[in-house]
Formats: C-alpha cells, structure tokens, sequence
C-alpha cells in the first residue's frame, strides 16, 4: 500500500528534521490532520498536491515520501516507482522538460543529477496517473536543486 510507505518515510523525515505534524501541517499549508491522517493510516490514498506540499516544506522530494527502497540504492540506477509497466515516451517527456529546464535557466547538470531528476519527474507523473509530465513540479525541482 502506497500510503504505508509514505507514513514510514514521513515519520522518520519528520523525526530526523525534528519537527511536529502540527509544524509541518502550518509550514506546508496543509489542511489540519493531514499530516497526522496520513501517519496514522487514516488517509488511505493522500493527494499528491497534498504529498508534494509536505515534501515541499520538509525540504525534500517526493521520491524521498514515496520510495520504500534503501536510500543507498535509490540513486544508484533508474528505477520504476512503481508496479505499473514502464512507459518510455513518459521517460522520455521527462528527459525532454529536463532539458527544457536546462534551457531556461542555463544550467549543466551532471549525468547523475539528470537521471535522478528524470527519475522524480517519471515516479511523480506514475504515482499521480496523468501519465503526463507535470511542468511545475519539474520547475520546483529545479528550482529546489539549484538554489544556491
């Protein structure tokens, strides 16, 4: 179960971050309890606005809430995120608004930061079902890795 998961992830960010579901639920803008629905298992499918907005203010990405897998490997290769059957032109829409991306704000990531933001953008875009790529959250992870 998808929401299992993110309680697990949720809870052990939330701990190492020190921060309260309360904080969290103000600092993401959340509505109240959802935070603690979703760790308490009371929310069986979150939003992924709802999802993106609490990764947001954890400072994190949504591959870090949604991946179950060790973070040691979760980098390591291209993952599918889930059990759906692969979709290469979705990989390939992702690839295609990284370099958009790139474009726009003049920028040369590496080849590992490229795959992982391809990575993200396909899991966002699987774990959401638009089975499309969403350009605002490719614009925030941008804009969240390349702030400096």
């Amino acid at each position: 179960m998808v929401s299992a998961s993110i309680a697990v992830k949720l809870k052990e960010i939330m701990e190492e971050k020190n921060i309260t579901a309360n904080a969290l639920e103000k600092r993401s803008g959340v509505k109240v309890s959802s935070v603690q629905n979703i760790i308490y298992g009371r929310s069986k499918n979150p939003g992924i606005d709802t999802v993106k907005a609490i990764a947001k203010a954890l400072g994190c990405t949504l591959y870090d809430l949604l991946d179950p897998a060790d973070e040691s490997s979760q980098h390591s290769h291209i993952q599918n995120p889930s059990d759906q059957e692969w979709d290469i032109s979705l990989f390939i829409d992702a690839l295609k608004a990284i370099e958009t991306m790139m474009k726009q704000k003049n920028i040369k990531p590496s080849y590992k930061t490229v795959l992982t933001f391809a990575n993200e953008i396909y899991s966002y875009s699987q774990v959401s079902n638009k089975k499309t790529v969403d350009y605002d959250f490719t614009r925030w992870l941008f804009e969240k890795h390349t702030e400096k």
